[in-house]
């Protein structure tokens, strides 16, 4: 029998394939695939993954794709043992498990000897499988977890899975090799440990090729041995190659699983020993705001969604003190606006400050954190509250990396320009921001090629411009301070600036901001570009304003056009003008007419006439731009306090009262 504590490798099966200490981890860290955990998600994916997977589609990044090709993998095993999918072995054996979820059934059969070998003994701790029983009868959990165990070392047997795991070692081994390349910081275990003020004997890294891709489980054993057992999370190239691609190779990913997965073995002890059923439940009424976005996520209850805050926000404070700060800022943003843990800046505040002080527990940093939440549990959280994203102007970069890079690509291939080159030359060794602006706007190499055969003397044009914005950076800076001044709470993200396809001016991403250098030009009696040079700063304010917006989802056409018109009206309060001087002159023109129309069509989502295009050739697109400023402008006008007036512009809950407030009219 195996001693709990300690992962049997396969060894008879996967001849070399080592288990690893890494590093200054010390002999911590174990990475190792297990049988067990293999066999469960091998008929979990025939039973009910690989389901009618030919018919199915995922999203996987923003893009609906075949759920074959996301799950290649388990799709080729699929095929291969389809026969078995139905099999009343595996099936009666899941049947007295079927109100457990994986993670406990995997903690579980961690601790049981090897499958064809597995049996329930005393030394498998009561806690691992009372919950067999609905009603925590230890008999009848003693009786359902043989079955269970019983019913999977006949599955083994029946399909065969020793020849699986021989004819898959090459698999396992390169999945093995690409986890120990893409390990965290040598010494992220003990950053876990310092941070959380505590520690364990031994971590364990459990990959697995038949766990669905993208679930990952935390467990932890003995209160001294905690696991992370996770799927791949990408691309996956194995068959009719010796180059094997098994989906684990992203630094980025593992890091994220290392620290996330494990923390939970940290933080959910210490939420559950400070925080009673009781009080956390005498603020449930905070969960009714992002009950939606926690169940779809499988967080369907309060508690559960304070433990994924509270191991989130570790985390993000966590990557801080590595110095990882764009990676601090990514996960702030996708838990915090896109994800909506919307507590994670409350929590995040208290953190720092137990890391700054040091003079108190971890235990009282969540107890100080959970009481700013109960304070706070009839108030709206601004989205940039401690935000990891400068406060500071002058700690905000502008990059110009990549329009230098591509007049280098251009310069060595003008004027036979080819997608390929601009494609691995340029796009992929682009920056963050460069990456964030392929898809709807650049799209690909071959795109900007074509796009800059046909528009050759345009961009050599704007060539002088665009490697000259150096020069402007005081300028720029200048408008990051000017917000400073009128909204103190405002954050201040870098600037990228890109040659793209003449497609936009700029936008956001979750990283800063991004500027497509390629629309700005110096007019000449020969050449006039899409935008006045002299128009970039507004722009740029544009766009700031935009990154400090905090309002609740609404795609009426009121909503978007206050969206829009918030950032001309505080973009022309920092940078003294704004860019749509022709869309004012008519709006004021026809102003009264305007309004009566607007007035009718506000609430729609039908945006058509009013935002971004227009069928309507006889007046200017993009009115909705000068409505909402219009509104804008009548609020902050009325008020008597400027800067709250800022404030309120910026945090919009209700955009229809806004508007009521604001008293504007059509004239």
């Amino acid at each position: 029998m195996r001693q709990t504590n300690t992962l049997l490798f396969f060894c008879l099966i996967f001849i070399g394939l080592l288990n690893k200490a890494q590093a200054s981890n010390q002999e911590k860290l174990n990475i190792s695939f297990h049988k067990n955990v293999e066999l469960l998600g091998f008929g979990y994916f025939l039973a009910f993954e690989g389901k009618d997977i030919e018919n199915k589609t995922v999203e996987v990044d923003g893009e609906v794709i075949p759920k074959m090709e996301w799950h290649n993998y388990g799709y080729h095993f699929y095929k291969k043992y389809n026969r078995y999918s139905s099999s009343s072995t595996f099936t009666e054996a899941l049947a007295v498990a079927d109100h457990l979820w994986l993670d406990y059934l995997i903690n579980f059969l961690l601790q049981v000897e090897d499958f064809p070998s597995a049996k329930l003994t005393d030394k498998v701790i009561e806690s691992s499988f009372i919950r067999f029983s609905t009603s925590n009868n230890i008999e009848e959990a003693k009786e359902k977890a043989t079955i269970f165990l019983e019913g999977l070392n006949k599955f083994y047997e029946e399909v065969n899975f020793e020849e699986y795991l021989n004819t898959s070692a090459p698999y396992y081994s390169a999945a093995i090799k690409e986890i120990e390349n893409n390990l965290p910081n040598a010494n992220f275990i003990e950053d876990l440990e310092q941070f959380y003020g505590s520690s364990f004997n031994k971590y364990s890294l459990i990959p697995s090729l038949t766990i669905p891709k993208s679930m990952a489980f935390g467990l932890i054993h003995n209160e001294d041995h905690i696991y992370n057992v996770f799927g791949a999370f990408g691309k996956q190239i194995f068959l009719n190659t010796e180059s094997l691609t098994m989906g684990f190779n992203d630094s980025q990913k593992i890091r994220e699983l290392s620290i996330h997965e494990f923390g939970h073995s940290f933080v959910n002890p210490t939420v559950y020993k400070v925080l009673s059923n009781e009080r956390i439940s005498a603020i449930s009424s905070l969960f009714e705001p992002i009950r939606e976005a926690m169940n779809e996520q499988g967080y369907n209850t309060w508690k559960a969604s304070i433990y994924e805050h509270f191991v989130r926000a570790g985390e993000i404070v966590i990557a801080e003190e590595a110095g990882y700060l764009k990676e601090a800022r990514r996960l702030y943003s996708d838990y915090v606006d896109k994800r909506k843990f919307i507590y994670i800046p409350i929590i995040i505040g208290e953190l720092r400050k137990y890391r700054k002080e040091k003079s108190y527990t971890y235990e009282e940093a969540v107890l100080r954190a959970f009481g700013e939440i109960e304070k706070n549990s009839t108030k709206s959280i601004p989205a940039t509250e401690n935000s990891p994203f400068p406060t500071d102007p002058k700690e905000a970069q502008f990059h110009l990396e990549d329009v230098n890079r591509f007049w280098e690509v251009f310069d060595k291939q003008n004027p036979k320009f080819k997608g390929k080159i601009f494609q691995e030359e340029y796009i992929n060794k682009g920056s963050i921001g460069l990456l964030n602006f392929i898809n709807n706007r650049i799209g690909n190499g071959r795109l900007l090629a074509k796009t800059v055969k046909k528009n050759l003397a345009y961009y050599l044009a704007i060539r002088e411009s665009s490697v000259s914005l150096n020069e402007q950076k005081e300028e720029f800076y200048e408008i990051y301070e000017n917000l400073q001044r009128i909204y103190p709470e405002a954050v201040f993200p870098d600037v990228y600036f890109v040659i793209g396809r003449r497609n936009s001016g700029g936008t956001i991403f979750k990283e800063g901001l991004i500027i497509g250098a390629e629309r700005f030009g110096k007019p000449s009696d020969n050449f006039q570009p899409d935008i006045d040079i002299d128009l970039l700063d507004n722009t740029i304010a544009h766009e700031l304003v935009h990154f400090q917006q905090n309002y609740v989802r609404d795609n009426s056409l009121l909503a978007q056009s206050i969206r829009e018109g918030a950032g001309d009206f505080i973009g022309e309060l920092i940078s003294g003008d704004h860019p749509y001087k022709a869309i004012h002159e008519y709006g004021n023109a026809h102003e009264s007419e305007l309004w009566n129309e607007f007035l009718v069509r506000k609430d729609s989502n039908d945006w058509s006439n009013w935002l971004y295009y227009s069928k309507d050739k006889s007046r200017p697109k993009d009115l909705g731009y000068w409505m909402g400023y219009k509104i804008c402008k009548a609020y902050y006008d009325q008020s008597e306090d400027k800067m709250q007036a800022i404030h309120d512009i910026l945090n919009i809950k209700n955009f229809n009262d806004f508007l009521s407030k604001s008293g504007y009219n059509g004239e």
